[in-house]
């Protein structure tokens, strides 16, 4: 078994407060997440119903990453919204 990187556990734990659901990371992917352009890709499945989730986080954190992820938020609902 691989090692959780921190980011990676602040994230599960992020996800759990949300969702209301404990997580697991699937794909291998707690110690080495999938990577494109600036973003960091995290797949997850929830433990109580077996949802599967996946969380982009930029790669970089800085100044504007708070406004990247309320955007990324909004894209979501949106796209929950329309049944996509």
């Amino acid at each position: 078994m691989t090692a959780i990187t921190p980011r990676a556990s602040s994230l599960a734990r992020l996800v759990e407060l949300v969702l209301g659901a404990a997580p697991s990371f699937i794909l291998g992917i707690e110690s080495v997440p999938f990577r494109g352009g600036e973003y960091e890709i995290y797949a997850l499945e929830l433990e109580a119903d077996g949802r599967r989730v996946c969380v982009r986080v930029p790669r970089v954190l800085g100044p504007h990453t708070d406004l990247l992820l309320a955007r990324e938020a909004d894209l979501r609902r949106r796209t929950d919204r329309a049944n996509i």
